[in-house]
């Protein structure tokens, strides 16, 4: 995790090459800077130790922890802003949206990665 964004890589025991590429993300560094003060922005922040990501999804604003799942689908997602008209409505009982991966892409991709072949995650 950088300040403005996070990176994911993944690696097999059965990989020939011993370099590991990476993806970059954004953390929605813009997002928190107009949330700031949010209990559960605030909250989540400290309880993930940092290992947070904000986006806008549909008019939300969501926060996700990026320590339970892989980009995009993380366990633990929750909205925390609305947009309304030109500002946001902080939701202040943010509910769960957890998001599971597609598992017919996800599983044939994890046995190609598991044997070394070098795929990119479905994302």
């Amino acid at each position: 995790v950088t300040p403005e964004g996070y990176l994911e890589g993944f690696r097999s025991l059965r990989d020939r090459s011993p370099d590991l590429r990476f993806d970059a993300f954004a953390r929605g560094v813009e997002w928190r800077d107009r949330l700031r003060g949010h209990w559960p922005v605030e909250r989540m922040e400290w309880f993930a130790r940092g290992f947070i990501k904000l986006h806008e999804r549909e008019g939300r604003v969501l926060l996700s922890d990026l320590r339970m799942g892989q980009e995009p689908y993380y366990t633990f997602t929750f909205p925390v802003a609305q947009r309304q008209g030109a500002g946001l409505a902080r939701i202040e009982r943010p509910p769960l949206m957890g998001q599971r991966p597609d598992v017919e892409r996800a599983l044939p991709w994890l046995w190609r990665r598991m044997w070394g072949e070098e795929v990119a995650p479905p994302r």
